[in-house]
């Protein structure tokens, strides 16, 4: 029996631990295949040219320590400066739509990067540095707003370890295109194109969250009540009712009791 009972209670202790992860899977699977999907396809994109970057300004625009943190500076107080003015925009043009808007003008900025001749590289650096931030902060936001409090933080946890291998994949697969074509920017050129299809995903899988409460948009799904209801009835089927078992009668008479109460 000191078995049997530890083993429920490691059972229960098991389901609980995992109830967030099946939230996530069948709550709102249409949503969470698309933001896993989206970030795993942005860290497979965007984290080689991330890593690279500096490398880039250096060995192919012949930029000095000194200016490329000059200019990797600026650039970053540029880029906060306008983050006020970003949120006040997705509050009023609709969240998603902004978010489409970056998912599409960053990839473009880092393309122009990589490829504009001469001193055209500065302007679409700074204008991939804002992109990247702004994408960065309100990809967190939008993808956190579409799920319910109860499995939030494990829906953020998941989607961050799909970014991470896609980094981790988008890099080894750069260094694997750099073998065949020996330039760093058309590696991270053709890496960054699987991008363009992340606005697309989520213009069609998610919903807008500006100006809605959470409850409306990812309302909780009510499976507490179900699945006390299922303990307790497998309780009922487990503990003996006979007349030479008092503490099963006393169990079956309270929750008689109760119900007639809630009743």
């Amino acid at each position: 029996l000191r078995h049997l009972s530890w083993f429920r209670r490691s059972s229960a202790a098991l389901r609980s631990g995992l109830r967030p992860l099946r939230l996530l899977a069948t709550a709102y699977p249409k949503r969470a295949a698309a933001c896993l999907f989206v970030n795993l396809v942005n860290g497979f994109a965007f984290t080689p040219s991330a890593v690279l970057k500096v490398k880039h300004l250096q060995d192919t625009h012949g930029l000095s320590p000194a200016a490329v943190s000059v200019v990797v500076v600026s650039s970053g107080l540029v880029a906060l400066a306008v983050f006020p003015l970003l949120g006040r925009l997705s509050d009023k043009g609709g969240r998603r739509t902004l978010l489409c808007g970056f998912m599409s003008a960053c990839p473009i900025g880092v393309l122009a990067f990589y490829n504009a001749p001469g001193s055209f590289y500065l302007p679409f650096y700074f204008l991939q540095m804002m992109a990247g931030f702004a994408l960065s902060g309100l990809q967190t936001t939008f993808f956190a707003e579409s799920f319910p409090e109860s499995h939030r933080c494990t829906a953020q946890g998941v989607m961050m370890s799909f970014a991470v291998v896609g980094g981790a994949t988008g890099l080894a697969t750069e260094s694997l295109i750099y073998t065949y074509v020996g330039n760093h920017a058309r590696a991270v050129s053709l890496v960054l194109l699987p991008s363009f299809i992340s606005p697309i995903v989520v213009h069609l899988c998610l919903p807008e969250t500006a100006g809605k409460d959470l409850s409306e948009i990812s309302p909780e799904l009510h499976e507490e009540g179900a699945e006390e209801k299922m303990e307790l009835s497998e309780d009922n089927l487990r503990t003996p009712s006979g007349p030479g078992s008092p503490r099963g009668s006393r169990g079956l008479v309270t929750r008689k009791s109760s119900s007639t109460i809630t009743v």
